[in-house]
């Protein structure tokens, strides 16, 4: 939505997995028309966003880069080298090699096995990276790819976070690699996480602090009123008055 000089860009999810729906061409589409309308201002709200894929945070991420930001390389641990037939064969799965990890693991310091490390990964900026100021709205809700961009957005400085505290941990995360089963009489599905990654410098054990706390009011809710975006409309009221 774009109204005058601010646009607000809602990113409820990133799992789009079996969907029709391309979210990279969405955000390109986007952000090209920011950039034509030369659009000053920029709401970004994820914070109904629990994740999915993270190269879509990652595509994200490249449009407001001014320049390349890199995540260092992770521990990534398993919790077995190969998964029982009894239990994989009521289990899904996008990868079924994921159930056999023969040659691909070496036994780790504890109960799990290791993995190679997941390298270090950088985003370069697109051609015309957005040349506004932006504003990142983040809460409990972010976890998974959510965090990670949220995580990524605050360390590459490529805009100012506003909200409450993420999800997700700066030490780890168990992402990556999902199984799921359905139970057959209740119908409920039940996410198994098969893998974790760890930061291998220390890290705080917590999710991400946004630059502007920003709590809702129950009072603003009983009256259908947003605190936190009125919070940043209120931030995007000063940056306006630095410009002039």
């Amino acid at each position: 939505q774009i109204d005058g000089d601010t646009a607000v860009l809602t990113l409820p999810t990133f799992a789009f997995w079996n969907g029709g729906f391309d979210a990279k061409a969405f955000l390109q589409r986007s952000f090209d028309q920011l950039r034509q309308k030369q659009v000053p201002f920029l709401i970004i709200d994820i914070r109904q966003n629990e994740g999915g894929d993270d190269a879509i945070g990652r595509a994200l991420l490249a449009q407001l880069l001014k320049q390349p930001y890199t995540v260092p390389a992770l521990r990534v641990e398993s919790a077995y080298e190969r998964a029982p037939y009894t239990l994989a064969r009521y289990l899904d799965t996008w990868d079924f090699s994921f159930f056999d990890r023969t040659g691909q693991v070496r036994p780790g310091p504890g109960r799990n096995w290791l993995l190679p490390d997941k390298p270090a990964t950088t985003t370069e900026p697109v051609a015309a990276p957005y040349a506004g100021r932006t504003l990142l709205l983040v809460g409990p809700q972010n976890s998974s790819a959510g965090y990670l961009l949220a995580r990524d957005v605050q360390r590459s400085g490529a805009a100012t976070l506003l909200g409450r505290p993420t999800a997700g941990n700066l030490r780890g995360l168990n992402g990556g690699q999902l199984a799921w089963i359905n139970l057959p009489a209740s119908g409920v599905g039940e996410d198994i996480p098969l893998i974790a990654s760890f930061a291998q410098a220390e890290e705080p054990d917590a999710g991400i602090t946004p630059e502007v706390l920003v709590s809702p009011s129950f009072n603003d809710a009983l009256a259908g009123i947003d605190t936190e975006l009125v919070a940043a409309r209120q931030r995007l009221a000063l940056w306006r008055a630095e410009r002039r």
